[in-house]
């Protein structure tokens, strides 16, 4: 192998490289993107809080009612014993609403075992 050779694979070999993350990177990008809101339900040893859940299902289910809408909503499982994420980006709502839904829900859920209340957060990844 020539000079001329050598230098072609070692500029092609690190394009390659390079270009893997690039690629990649929008893949990991999409799934690690913030929501406005992420409500983790975890467990040590014997399940998620099913009541805690059941109180977030009417809380949500109410405030669409009185709003005349419907929130969008992401799930994510991420664990072995059934944990996982609810992510609402809120889109839909003004910053003001977005806030009453929020101060809502947190005091819906407040008290809660295994459940986790982030705003502007990545949710878990997803298994």
């Amino acid at each position: 192998m020539n000079f001329a050779e050598n230098r072609r694979s070692r500029f092609a070999a690190l394009t390659c490289l390079l270009a893997v993350p690039l690629f990649f990177g929008d893949i990991a990008h999409a799934k690690g993107r913030k929501f406005r809101l992420v409500v983790s339900f975890e467990s040590i040893c014997c399940g998620t809080n099913r009541a805690a859940q059941e109180k977030l299902e009417r809380c949500v289910a109410d405030f669409e009612k009185s709003h005349k809408l419907k929130l969008a909503v992401e799930r994510r499982n991420w664990g072995r014993e059934g944990e996982f994420d609810l992510a609402y980006s809120l889109s839909e709502l003004p910053p003001k609403v977005q806030k009453r839904f929020i101060a809502d829900l947190r005091a819906t859920l407040a008290g809660e075992k295994q459940v986790e209340i982030r705003e502007n957060a990545v949710p878990n990844p997803g298994r």
